[in-house]
């Protein structure tokens, strides 16, 4: 069983959201699987190993709770984990794994992420760089337009433009036109955004958005509806089935709207035909590559009228929370939010270099190199993974056979459908190592992964055994 640390608050003006992503989080992770600690991040920055009901995190009442120690992330990797300073001393608690649930600013801009870089610890979510490309809106749109991604029209506006604001009007005005959108550049959850529909208004829009940010962006309104696609994995990024769209009953969708009353109407599935919906996940799962966005990210859109898809930003956290759309919109899909967080640890897990406790040996058998792989946490989350563990298998351990067990591999392999398994097959096929997978495969019962591992184990690239004696077997007999 892993620990998995769960982080949450945060100095941020999405504190409070915070605090509803990180309950939802604890009261759906699979128990079975996961040891799980709280630490919390007050809005003034005290961190304090948290050791009470889930309950009190959502109201605040944790952090003045007697459940409470002060309490750090160590970059030291030699601790591996919290470092939790007690009155008698300081005491090490390990972590396998960290899930930051800190919305905006210090949590999803890269600042949290170089962190746990530094300590060496898996975590959920993008890195450094992709974390803070997202959260930079200006930054974003550069990058994601220089790759050929359709966005709105926008204007970066910095503090000091204030001082002639009759000519940065004039500009605006000429670029964008009436009415326009004022938003911090890096700032989520709606937090610091306004519409302008003239001169007044941009000012007022302008002066509240240097609060939140020394930067600020300007968007041309577009008239369509607000459309949203939640995106999981690493290499191989897969979004939901099912959309979710977004009609704000005044203006936009603003943090009062989302978080505080029921202004809005949420839809799920969105009101879009099927054709429209594939060409939004595509340019989902396009722009999380391009971004090089890694374990979940929100992608907001809007869709004209004619059919048109605008992408609108990348949330690297998004809301967690019992009405958030990230989760409900995998719930509509088919997957719980139990199984997401589960799937999400797995990614943490499968991230290149961040696997722990993987066992590998390499042993000779009638003239063959065979590596046998061991792990209780996925090393193969998608086909990048797979290939990039074969090829280090072929080239690095001079093998041309693998026997991996089944625990090393993401479980959406065998339980969700034989499109993964399918194409990792191709892959390894493509060259010359030979692959057997090790466990108990009685339970999986329906007919298409039935017939994808008899299929396999009449072939001759990939097997699925019962022991390791077995791929050893199958092996001889394939050579």
């Amino acid at each position: 069983m892993k620990t998995l640390c769960i982080i949450f608050g945060g100095v941020s003006s999405e504190h409070e959201v915070s605090l509803r992503s990180a309950q939802t989080v604890m009261e759906n992770v699979d128990r079975s699987k996961f040891n799980t600690h709280m630490l919390g991040i007050t809005k003034g920055g005290r961190w304090l190993y948290y050791d009470g009901p889930a309950g009190l995190i959502r109201t605040g009442e944790w952090e003045v709770s007697a459940k409470v120690t002060p309490a750090i992330i160590s970059p030291d990797r030699s601790h591996g984990g919290l470092l939790i300073l007690e009155a008698q001393g300081v005491r090490v608690l390990p972590v396998d794994v960290v899930f930051g649930v800190l919305h905006g600013k210090n949590g999803e801009d890269g600042a949290m992420q170089g962190l746990f870089e530094l300590a060496g610890i898996p975590y959920v979510g993008c890195g450094v760089l992709a974390s803070a490309l997202c959260m930079d809106k200006a930054a974003a749109h550069f990058v994601l337009t220089g790759a050929g991604i359709k966005k709105t029209r926008l204007s970066v506006v910095y503090r000091k433009e204030l001082e002639d604001f009759a000519g940065l009007e004039r500009r605006l005005a000429g670029e964008l036109g009436y009415p326009m959108f004022v938003k911090p550049a890096n700032s989520g959850s709606s937090v610091g955004v306004n519409r302008a529909a003239d001169a007044g208004e941009l000012s007022g829009a302008l002066r509240e958005a240097f609060i939140h940010d020394k930067k600020a962006v300007v968007e041309q309104e577009v008239k369509g509806q607000e459309i949203e696609c939640s995106v999981i994995g690493n290499a191989d990024p897969v979004s939901a089935r099912v959309l979710g769209e977004i009609a704000p009953n005044v203006g936009f969708y603003s943090y009062q709207a989302k978080y505080l009353d029921d202004s809005a109407k949420l839809y799920i599935p969105a009101h879009i035909d099927e054709e429209t919906a594939e060409k939004v996940r595509a340019i989902a799962e396009k722009a999380y590559k391009v971004m090089g966005c890694e374990g979940f990210a929100r992608v907001d859109f809007f869709v004209k009228p004619d059919g048109e898809a605008l992408l609108n930003e990348i949330n690297t956290i998004p809301g967690f929370t019992s009405i958030s759309m990230f989760p409900k919109l995998f719930e509509a899909s088919g997957v719980s939010c139990g199984e997401l967080i589960t799937r999400l640890v797995e990614y943490a897990f499968g991230r290149s270099g961040k696997v722990k406790n993987m066992e590998k040996k390499t042993v000779q058998v009638n003239a063959m190199n065979i590596t046998f792989v061991k792990s209780d946490t996925p090393i193969i989350v998608d086909a990048q993974s797979a290939l990039d563990l074969m090829m280090t298998i072929q080239h690095c351990d001079n093998s041309d056979r693998m026997a991996i067990n089944k625990q090393a591999i993401i479980e959406d392999f065998f339980k969700l459908s034989t499109g993964i398994a399918g194409e990792v097959l191709q892959k390894f096929t493509n060259y010359s190592i030979k692959i057997a997978i090790v466990g108990d495969f009685s339970a999986y019962t329906s007919k298409p992964l039935k017939d994808f591992i008899y299929e396999c184990n009449q072939g001759n690239a990939i097997f699925f055994v019962s022991d390791e004696q077995a791929a050893i077997n199958k092996f001889t007999l394939a050579v």
